[in-house]
């Protein structure tokens, strides 16, 4: 190598440790992401460079202003079961059914009367609850009369800048023989965590929405979600930039735990309504040499950009955020095979059913998904001659025995049939062989259905079950 060239080196070399060393020392000085709530002493001023937009007085930045530069993450977004988490009718009629157990149907006959109670705090707890259920019941009730409750940054400026996702509209709990259960903590986290009842603050009626996730600084199981209030976004990508707002790395937008919060939830009874993540925690998908976290599937990565002034990159997180509404992202999650065995007028069917793509158990949730296996010996004009069926589920039931899809009455596991992560599981059949000359195939066909056709979740509302993989063989 001549001199010049060395020289070269010499100096690109300084170059690029230059360039680290400027790196390490912003991300450096940039806030802590970790902030322990219970030391806010440190915080508690909001520097005015760092202040937050306000839209319609609520702490929270608008949806609508997020979407004027991140327009494809925001179209992705608002189809998302996050953005209908407070909307789905399905939803909406099993919180309709437990306002009826928490109020009484006394309520409902006789709508101006409230039932007795035993505190003062109770009875506020009722109204509030009373009230809401009227906003999103009632069609003639005229809302734009209704007192709108006021929140303004001021009312926080110079006390906390740090603070923790806590019982807000209602602490999870058995009062006067009733099961308190806070829904809106995750169907609306924003309207629970500003005492917004009626749902008129911006944001709040769209269930899990931008500034919500994206203000979210640290998780734990005691303390819940802490939030950190200022001009600063946080997100996974280290050293990225923009002049819109200040951008915060932070390793929990990579971590399952960012997504327990409402994905794991044991009711006052004592039981784990929803158990996804520890049935990801106690699978292969969380081995530590190749450990898959979930926003590794339900928010894959794309090629694109993540707002209308970023750089191109290889890895933006998709917001569409798959699940089971997502047919798309459904397809051979779940995986069937099989063979067959002829002997004398008997056919064997060995089906392997295999959850090939879920970090969890197949299905998931609270009770009410399926997966069905649908077995079938056809003819030649299409014709079923045989049929045979496995459903896979995990059967919910009260403290009666009685199968349940109420999470406030739900507190034993009757039945669990649902498979675990990678299992294969061998399902057996056996028929008769039709007696004809004629063409005769098998197919195995696996459905998803969201909602059983047989509930008790006070709904007509039942999305109809799709095919997600299938198999086909002649045997003659």
């Amino acid at each position: 190598m001549t001199k010049p060239n060395r020289t070269r080196s010499v100096w690109m070399s300084l170059t690029i440790l230059a360039i680290i060393v400027l790196g390490v020392s912003n991300l450096l000085a940039r806030p802590a992401t970790r902030i322990d709530p219970l030391y806010v002493d440190a915080v508690t001023a909001i520097d005015e460079t760092m202040q937050m937009v306000v839209s319609n007085d609520s702490y929270f930045q608008a949806n609508s202003l997020c979407a004027s530069c991140h327009m494809e993450i925001y179209a992705d977004w608002s189809e998302s079961m996050h953005a209908k988490a407070w909307r789905d009718p399905v939803f909406q009629a099993m919180y309709t059914d437990y306002q009826r157990y928490l109020m009484g149907d006394e309520y409902y006959i006789e709508n101006d009367e409230v039932l007795e109670l035993e505190t003062e705090e109770d009875l506020h707890g009722r109204e509030l609850r009373r009230r809401r259920w009227e906003i999103a019941h009632s069609a003639s009730e005229d809302i734009a009369n209704l007192e709108v409750p006021v929140f303004r940054i001021e009312d926080i400026e110079g006390e906390i800048s740090v603070q923790t996702h806590g019982d807000g509209l209602m602490a999870d709990g058995i009062y006067n023989g009733k099961i308190n259960i806070n829904c809106m903590r995750c169907h609306a986290p924003g309207a629970d965590f500003m005492m917004d009842e009626s749902l008129f603050l911006e944001n709040n009626i769209d269930g899990v929405f931008c500034d919500y996730c994206h203000t979210i600084v640290d998780y734990t199981e005691t303390e819940g979600y802490v939030l950190f209030w200022g001009h600063i976004k946080q997100g996974p990508r280290m050293f990225a930039t923009t002049s819109s707002h200040a951008i915060e790395y932070n390793s929990l937008y990579q971590d399952s735990r960012y997504c327990r919060g409402c994905h794991q939830y044991e009711n006052p009874l004592g039981f784990n309504v929803y158990n996804t993540y520890d049935e990801w925690f106690d699978s292969a998908y969380n081995n530590p040499a190749t450990r898959v976290h979930c926003q590794e599937c339900h928010m894959a990565p794309l090629p694109g950009r993540s707002s209308l002034r970023g750089d191109w990159r290889p890895d933006i997180r998709g917001h569409e955020i798959g699940g089971g509404h997502n047919y798309d992202f459904m397809v051979e999650t779940a995986t069937v095979d099989f063979t067959t065995d002829i002997q004398g007028d008997e056919i064997y069917i060995d089906v392997d059913v295999t959850n090939a793509m879920a970090g969890h158990n197949y299905p998931t949730s609270n009770g009410m998904r399926q997966l069905i296996l649908v077995v079938r010996l056809k003819g030649s004009s299409n014709e079923t001659l045989w049929e045979g069926t496995r459903t896979y589920e995990r059967v919910v039931g009260d403290e009666f025995g009685n199968r349940t899809f109420e999470v406030h009455r739900a507190s034993q596991v009757l039945s669990d049939t649902s498979l675990l992560p990678g299992e294969i599981r061998t399902e057996s059949f056996v028929t008769i062989l039709p007696d004809t000359d004629d063409s005769l195939y098998i197919t195995a066909q696996l459905y998803y259905r969201l909602t059983p056709e047989i509930n008790d979740i006070g709904t007509e509302y039942q999305l109809r079950p799709v095919r997600i993989d299938f198999a086909t063989e002649f045997i003659q």
